[in-house]
């Protein structure tokens, strides 16, 4: 028997995010889906909680909302106005994407589906999305253009992309200056600190420019984000040498119960810093102790946590973590190329010179490398995608240091993995060499590759000057 208007109002009221209710609307007949839709158009103006209802009834539905119609454009867009029981309908937000009625519905959908992606992992179908969405906005300053940047950064910064990251950052600054949220300059100027930072690169008029967003944000949400502020201002001390001091700080910061979340502050952000200044200070003891805590606490395996604890052995002396790393970072199932490039590094700066250390050398040579040499690539890519975010004059001179080891690369497994890294096929591949040296400008940093020309590469590259060749000028220097 079919239900009658009585029964679909009923259905209505009983909305929610139970498989039983959406699994009972989604068997109705067409005629009746219908119906139950335009009921929850009827329904949607009578107050927040039957504005839920309706939400929750069109995300239910959503194979049957039609983005490129006029009349269920307005349903998209109710979406975006408030909570609704569920998930988002991403087949929606998708199909919204690509037919939707207008740009305005069409840029919304975009954005969601990029965001869906970077969250979910999938950092090159999100970034895919927002050169798509950064093309159809290309500089008209609407708000999918701000909420694209920060979500480009997203992807990069959880792939270790820095080199490409930089440029990101900075645009999604320029663009929230005077636009958009106040939360929005408060992320965008945190993700320029945090991203200066990880290059090792001059932070401090960044995160003035931090600090002033975060001093506009109201009562607790500012308190809570100035404890951020205070940590990044503490990593500045820890990069130009002050490991006590930058201990200090960090600890002063927790004492005060002005902690971050364990996901952004916690165990991704900060952790890091406080076991980089305890290893400087060589309480490396301790700070394995901090890394242990935070492994059992994390809900998952951590590539982060997994390196700093290798990191932290091999200080001590003790190879095998990182060695067994480096054989789980070998296939299929490796992690970015981003994060293998800096893992590496950064447990090679922290090595010993000690027995292991060769072996570890040859090894993690072998692995950075191939890493280089895929990172080339995507920074490659990057640029010819993103034509509007090419480095400015004062990000290529940034780009065009070598970033600051954190500890001696002349001996040890750093000079192993140097013999590797030269002999690296991959490497050899991809960029241009004189001698066995990579081409460098003396002019504007850049280095010279094979197949892309001259690309902002020198953080990638864990060289001193002397290994490098340099020329004078190249084709990438602006005329004089």
């Amino acid at each position: 028997m079919p239900p009658t208007h009585e029964d679909l109002v009923d259905l209505w009221a009983a909305a929610s995010g139970d498989a039983a209710w959406r699994a009972q609307v989604q068997a109705l007949g067409a005629s009746h889906r219908q119906l139950l839709l335009a009921i929850a158009d009827a329904r949607y103006v009578d107050g927040e909680d039957d504005a839920r209802r309706s939400r929750t009834t069109y995300v239910a539905l959503s194979r049957d909302v039609d983005p490129s119609s006029p009349a269920d454009v307005r349903r998209v867009h109710r979406l975006f106005e408030g909570s609704f029981d569920g998930g988002w309908p991403l087949e929606l937000m998708h199909r919204g994407f690509r037919h939707a009625a207008d740009r305005e519905t069409e840029l919304r959908c975009g954005t969601l589906c990029a965001q869906a992606h970077v969250r979910d992992g999938a950092h090159a179908e999100g970034i895919a999305v927002v050169e798509a969405i950064l093309d159809r906005t290309g500089g008209t300053g609407v708000e999918p253009e701000g909420a694209a940047l920060l979500i480009l950064h997203a992807a990069l910064s959880n792939t270790s992309r820095w080199v490409e990251a930089v440029p990101a950052a900075s645009a999604a600054v320029r663009w929230t200056d005077g636009r958009g949220k106040p939360s929005w300059r408060v992320i965008a100027a945190g993700n320029h600190v945090r991203t200066l930072l990880t290059l090792r690169a001059t932070a401090e008029a960044a995160l003035e420019t931090h600090a002033a967003a975060v001093a506009r944000l109201p009562g607790d949400v500012g308190v809570s984000a100035s404890a951020t502020v205070r940590r990044y201002a503490a990593t500045v001390r820890l990069f130009r040498g002050d490991a006590a001091g930058a201990l200090a700080a960090l600890r002063e910061v927790s004492a005060t119960g002005e902690a971050t979340s364990p996901t952004s502050g916690g165990i991704g952000e900060f952790l890091d810093v406080e076991v980089e200044a305890l290893r400087r200070l060589r309480r490396t003891a301790e700070a394995r102790r901090l890394v242990a805590a935070a492994r059992a606490r994390a809900p998952a395996r951590s590539e982060h946590l997994e390196v700093l604890a290798a990191a932290l052995a091999a200080a001590d002396g003790d190879v095998r973590p990182a060695l067994e790393l480096i054989e789980a970072w070998v296939g299929y199932a490796a992690p970015a190329p981003g994060t293998r490039h800096v893992g590496l590094v950064y447990v090679l700066d922290a090595a010993a010179d000690g027995p292991g250390a060769a072996e570890l050398g040859a090894r993690a040579g072998a692995v950075l490398g191939a890493a280089i040499a895929a990172r080339v690539e995507e920074v490659a890519s990057f640029l010819a995608a993103f034509p509007r975010l090419a480095p400015s004059p004062d990000e290529a001179v940034l780009l065009a240091r070598g970033v600051t080891a954190d500890g001696p690369r002349d001996g040890g497994a750093w000079a192993v993995a140097r013999e590797a890294l030269g002999a690296c096929e991959g490497c050899r591949s991809a960029l241009r060499l004189d001698h066995g040296r990579p081409v460098c400008c003396a002019t504007c940093g850049g280095v010279a590759t094979v197949r892309h020309g001259v690309l902002p590469l020198r953080p990638l590259l864990p060289l001193a000057d002397a290994g490098f060749q340099f020329v004078e000028r190249c084709s990438a220097c602006p005329r004089a």
